[in-house]
This record gives C-alpha cells, sequence and structure tokens, in this order.
C-alpha cells in the first residue's frame, strides 16, 4: 500500500501551476479572519460559553453539571464547524458574510449530511492508519479539503471526498507544507498566550498514588496546565486557532480549484472515489480487527479473573 501512495504521486498527468506561496496563503487567512470577525466572534460563541460554564461547574465542584456540559460541548461542536466554515466560506457569495445565527441554521440543516462525511473521513485515515503513520497523515491532508466540497460544491459522502482528493492530487507536499507552517505559527502563539497565563496561574502537581512516581523523575514534569490556562487555550482555539485554519484551507481550496487545468468531472470525480475506496476498505478492516483485539481482550480478562475465583 505504501508503493500505491508513491505511485499516485508520480502517476501524475496533470502538473498544476505553482499554488501561492505559504506565507501569501497565510496572509490571505488572516485577512479573511479579520474581514468576518464579527460572525466568526458569534459563531464561537456558542461554544465558549460551554467551556466557561464547565470551568465554573469544576471549580464549585459540581462534577455531574461538569460532566453534562462535556456532553453538551460535544453537540455543539457537531454544529459550530460547519457554521464555521458557512461563515468563512460566504465572504463572495451574493448576500455576503453570513451571520452566525443563519450558520448554525444551516448547519442544523446539514447536520445528516455531516455526520456522513467526517465518519467516511475518519474511516479512510484509520485505513491509512492501519498500515502506518505516514499514510493515515498522508490520506487525512488529501482529504482535508472535503468539508469545502460539501459546503460550496453541494458533494455529499464520497464524492465530497472524492473532490479533495481530485483537488489535492499532485499537490500533497506543498500543501502539507503549508498546513505545517501555519500550524507552528499558531502553536507559537498558543505557546505565547499560554505561557503569559501560567505566570499568573502555575501548574498544577499531579496527584499520584505513594510509590508510583517513576524512579528519577523530576517532580516539576510530573504536572498540568492550572485550569485558568485550559480555559483561555480553548477559548483561543474557538476565536482564533479554528477560524485561522479553516480560512487557511478554504484559500487553499480555491487556489487548487483555479489552478486545476480542468474542471473536475464524472472521470476526475471516480478516480477519486477509486483512492478513497480503497482506505475506507483498509479503515473499515481496522475497525473489525480492534472490535476482535477489544473483544479478545476482555474474554482472556474473564477467563483470567475466572481462575482465580
Amino acid at each position: 500500500m505504501a508503493q500505491l501512495i508513491i505511485e499516485e504521486q508520480k502517476n501524475q498527468n496533470q502538473n498544476l501551476p505553482a499554488l501561492p506561496s505559504a506565507w501569501s496563503l497565510i496572509i490571505q487567512s488572516f485577512g479573511l479572519y479579520r474581514r468576518t470577525i464579527k460572525s466568526v466572534f458569534l459563531v464561537g460563541l456558542v461554544p465558549a460559553i460551554i467551556v466557561v460554564a464547565d470551568y465554573m461547574f469544576t471549580s464549585f465542584g459540581l462534577m455531574g453539571m461538569s460532566a453534562l456540559m462535556g456532553l453538551l460541548s460535544v453537540i455543539v461542536a457537531l454544529f459550530f464547524y460547519p457554521a464555521l466554515i458557512i461563515v468563512i466560506t460566504s465572504e463572495n457569495s451574493p448576500s455576503g458574510i453570513k451571520s452566525a445565527s443563519l450558520a448554525y441554521k444551516e448547519s442544523r440543516s446539514l447536520l445528516g449530511s455531516y455526520l456522513v462525511l467526517v465518519s467516511l473521513m475518519a474511516v479512510a485515515v484509520a485505513g491509512g492508519l492501519l498500515i502506518l503513520i505516514i499514510p493515515a497523515i498522508y490520506v487525512g491532508i488529501m482529504l482535508s479539503l472535503s468539508p469545502f466540497a460539501w459546503i460550496i460544491e453541494g458533494k455529499k459522502g464520497k464524492d465530497a471526498l472524492a473532490a479533495s482528493w481530485f483537488y489535492i492530487k499532485g499537490n500533497w507536499w506543498k500543501i502539507s507544507w503549508r498546513y505545517l507552517l501555519a500550524g507552528i505559527i499558531l502553536a507559537i502563539i498558543q505557546g505565547f498566550v499560554s505561557g503569559i497565563f501560567s505566570s499568573f496561574f502555575p501548574s498544577q502537581p499531579i496527584s499520584l498514588p505513594a510509590g508510583s512516581i517513576p524512579y528519577n523523575v523530576p517532580a516539576s514534569l510530573l504536572t498540568v496546565a492550572a485550569p485558568e490556562v485550559t480555559l483561555i487555550v480553548s477559548l483561543l482555539s474557538y476565536f482564533f486557532s479554528a477560524p485561522i485554519m479553516v480560512a487557511l484551507g478554504f484559500k487553499i481550496y480555491q487556489s487548487l480549484k483555479n489552478l486545476k487545468t480542468v474542471q473536475i468531472d464524472e472521470v476526475g470525480l471516480a478516480s477519486g472515489r477509486k483512492s478513497v475506496s480503497r482506505f475506507i476498505i483498509l479503515g473499515i478492516v481496522a475497525m473489525i480487527l480492534l472490535i476482535i483485539i477489544i473483544l479478545g481482550a476482555f474474554s482472556f480478562a474473564l477467563f483470567q479473573l475466572k481462575g482465580l475465583m
């Protein structure tokens, strides 16, 4: 399968013109973020309120309510990311940048197709993971534009994945570098902000049973970030990091779509579907193997327990 990935890149029959530079795309992404910041902020406000509520309940020891907030945050995430994509990709729409309320309304109507999309993406990436970590990264990058094909072109399920494969095919290294550079920049910003707040809210020691601390491990390493710092990092993700990455993905999508020498057609989709299907099949195999391993481990544990009784 590793050879298949190599051949996928070598047997390229479409040589794309040069993409905008990584810095150019990142600057464009920040510009798009600035132009959509009002709606982006309001979209991020919904999960942010839940995160703050979770922090407050945890601080007062109301763990039941905290668990409820955790469940609610998972549900809200199903609407947050589609709404964020809808807002950021609406810049060039005839009606202009969409409001947060309209974006969430549209995301609710798209919930079913979104669940299908992310499920297929997860299974395909799991298929790559069945081989090695590198193929999983390869598949993840190749499918990274699927949400934009889904929102903008109206493609659903495997067709959205196939469209992403079609657009990125032949440019995997270039796209990976652009994602990596943006990720490094955001990590530096997040680390800087985290460092500032860590000076006010020091890390807390991890509570471990007596005698369980590994030998010669400094106590300073056995710490976790203060809840306040974790809260700030989460808010930064909702209001800044996630929107910037979505904006970057959108700019990459626009660039690749404009630079393709031919528009995507049924032939291009068929080629993408074939490649995607291979990894989906591998992903299904991986899930079956995982279930077998879990059931086997559970059965072995029960057998051992019966032997001790």
